[in-house]
């Protein structure tokens, strides 16, 4: 062995008596992996705390709260055991019961009572969006603009009750429902304004209004009615003097033979233009409380100029300025009934009525007061059976109107097929008025609206075409016939009457008979 001694510093690479042990690569790698997670695991923990600090310092809190924080900062910050950091190694941490300082505040500003609160203001918010939705959905139905006020009110409640920072407190329904309805509360008031001043008369009795035969609104001036003469004016504002002076009947003939019934009126015409009478005013006969067929074919004579009547009619014109002398023929239905003679201008009328002597057959008519003439006949319970009666915006009767029935009528000029629609109307104000001044007729078939139909003279079998035209007297009962062109093979057809000036309308579904 002494070969392996030596005296010098020399070390034997085989002496490993003083060397450190023998060093696992393995184990090392393994050991410093250990000690880099430790490390990452102690600095993720301190910031986790700090974090906690920081929220517990932003919100109210106990004393202790920070105290108890940093101690646990500090315990964090010891050494760790690193032989024992394999077998310490913690679960991942649940989620913290702390809340952020913004969520705090949320939470106590809109904690549980401020929830209920909060669907309390959204409740109201839903309703008013709902309400203003069915208004739109029955629109143009009175009930539609009641929900559209509710909803409307509604609305705005809802917006002063709710918050405009949360997106849940219903303060953007509101305000959807506040559109909705303010909108259709202007679509809908701005409706009621044109129908007001659009259609028919309000009330000529209560409000003065008057109509023209379009059924329009023309004044808003009292209406006046003067005896045989007096003054009546135009759309215009111009003026004409009328004075109606006599009637005789029997002197003269229509191109058919029948005998006239002629009257006279003395007209000043104090326009800034010419004129004729039927341009003027609108002149009216009428019998039975009904108004008479325009004869046509006058030719004056010896007779009539013995009398007074002038060779000018309705259609002259009378230069601005000038006085002239117009005579009129018309139809009567019967020589024994009184007439009255009625000239309508827009806020005035002149009338005057005329009786027939006992026995007479041709002359002059007696002139009498209208106020001394003998009523028309009135209509009776028979009459009135079965009528739905339909008054203005005051509550102020208007018209009475039964639809009858629907059959078979003449021919029109083109040889096609007709319908006849016949109903039965009241006049229930306390002037004279057509039908067609009150409402407007429509027949339907299959959901489309029929049109009118003309029926020559020689197929109308006594069709009356003007019958929805003709004045007639409060209280008198009219039977009306219309004629319409059907589309189809539908035996069933829908009538309707739209009441001018009126929140009434009538509807009624018939069979062809």
């Amino acid at each position: 062995m002494g070969l392996f001694n030596r005296d010098d510093d020399y070390v034997s690479p085989f002496d490993t008596d003083d060397a450190p042990d023998y060093v696992n690569p393995d184990v090392e790698a393994a050991r410093i992996s250990q000690q880099v997670d430790a490390e990452q695991d102690q600095r993720e923990h301190i910031a986790r705390m700090r974090k906690l600090q920081d929220a517990a310092s932003s919100r109210p809190s106990p004393a202790g709260t920070a105290r108890d924080v940093q101690m646990s900062i500090r315990q964090a910050t010891k050494p760790v055991n690193r032989a024992n950091h394999w077998s310490m190694r913690q679960p991942k941490r649940q989620s913290q019961p702390h809340a952020s300082a913004k969520s705090m505040q949320r939470n106590q500003a809109y904690g549980p009572d401020a929830k209920t609160s909060q669907g309390k203001r959204s409740g109201y918010a839903i309703a008013a969006l709902v309400l203003a939705a069915v208004a739109v959905i029955g629109f143009g139905e009175t009930s539609s603009m009641v929900l559209t006020i509710v909803a409307l009110a509604l609305a705005i409640v809802a917006i002063f009750r709710t918050d405009a920072n949360s997106r849940k407190s219903g303060r953007v329904m509101a305000v959807a429902a506040l559109v909705l309805a303010v909108v259709m509360l202007a679509i809908q008031t701005a409706i009621l304004i044109v129908e007001n001043t659009s259609h028919s008369d309000i009330s000529w009795t209560s409000s003065g209004l008057v109509t023209d035969y379009d059924g329009y609104e023309t004044s808003d001036e009292p209406f006046t009615v003067a005896d045989h003469s007096g003054t009546v004016s135009d759309y215009n504002g111009q003026t004409y003097d009328i004075t109606i002076d006599q009637a005789a009947y029997g002197l003269t003939d229509d191109y058919d033979g029948n005998p006239q019934l002629i009257v006279s009126f003395t007209v000043t015409n104090n326009a800034d233009e010419a004129w004729s009478l039927n341009s003027m005013a609108y002149v009216d006969v009428m019998q039975n409380g009904v108004g008479l067929d325009q004869a046509y074919g006058f030719e004056n004579n010896a007779a009539t100029r013995q009398l007074g009547f002038a060779d000018a009619d309705g259609g002259d014109d009378i230069e601005s300025g000038q006085t002239q002398t117009v005579t009129m023929a018309f139809t009567p239905t019967d020589v024994s009934s009184p007439i009255l003679v009625y000239v309508s201008g827009v806020n005035e009328a002149v009338q005057s009525a005329f009786v027939f002597a006992d026995g007479q057959s041709t002359g002059p008519l007696t002139q009498i007061d209208a106020a001394d003439m003998e009523a028309p006949p009135q209509a009776g319970e028979t009459e009135r059976e079965g009528m739905t009666t339909m008054a203005d915006y005051d509550g102020l009767s208007r018209i009475s109107l039964r639809f009858d029935s629907v059959r078979q009528g003449p021919q029109d000029y083109d040889g096609n097929d007709t319908v006849m629609l016949t109903l039965t109307w009241i006049n229930e104000t306390d002037r004279p008025y057509s039908l067609a001044d009150l409402g407007a007729v429509d027949l339907a078939q299959d959901g489309h609206e029929l049109s009118r139909a003309y029926i020559s003279d020689a197929l109308s079998q006594g069709y009356d075409e003007a019958a929805m035209y003709r004045l007639v007297m409060p209280g008198v009962p009219m039977s009306v016939d219309i004629c319409y062109t059907p589309t189809g093979d539908d035996d069933s057809f829908e009538a309707s009457f739209n009441a001018y000036s009126s929140f009434d309308d009538m509807e009624s579904t018939l069979s062809l008979e």
